[in-house]
């Protein structure tokens, strides 16, 4: 009888250890039960706050894009209508070349090239300086320069309506 009594308090007391090691005291500072809850609560959190974090990176990465399609939009809305505008300018400042009327050499005024709008015109109506361009490659430059300038007025457009930033080095050009 001694001998289970004995069995029975070291048991008790064993139990008894057990239980302050899982629930803790209070004077103690907790067991493991409260620092297991403790880091429940601390995972859920780091949970919650990494959720969060990746929205707000998804919404910091979608930024640019959002950016990118409203440059496209007011680039594809004002694109062909300005390039058309530039195309028929240049197309209306391209001169022909001042020739010789087509037909018999006998008739008055065939033996020599007409003058061309432009007073102080040389021999065969060409102008000092002046340069002869062939249409194709005047067609392209008239595109390319009407490109540059809708670039650059569509940039400035852009940055007035605080979609984009000047960069620094080129502010106050």
């Amino acid at each position: 009888m001694k001998v289970a009594a004995a069995i029975i308090a070291t048991l008790l007391a064993l139990v008894a250890v057990l239980l302050v090691q899982i629930h803790g005291l209070p004077i103690i500072g907790g067991g493991w039960k409260p620092r297991a809850l403790t880091a429940e609560r601390t995972i859920a959190d780091i949970r919650k706050a990494q959720a969060e974090a990746e929205a707000l990176q998804a919404a910091i990465n979608a930024e640019p894009m959002l950016k990118s399609q409203t440059i496209a939009r007011i680039s594809d809305a004002t694109a062909k209508p300005y390039l058309d505008l530039v195309r028929r300018a240049g197309a209306d400042r391209v001169q022909p070349t001042p020739q010789c009327a087509r037909g018999p050499t006998d008739l008055p005024g065939t033996d020599r090239a007409a003058l061309g709008d432009v007073e102080d015109a040389g021999p065969a109506g060409v102008v000092p300086d002046s340069v002869t361009v062939v249409r194709a490659d005047w067609d392209q430059l008239t595109t390319a320069a009407g490109q540059a300038a809708m670039c650059a007025r569509a940039g400035q457009a852009l940055i007035a309506s605080g979609v984009a930033v000047a960069s620094p080095e080129t502010e106050g050009n």
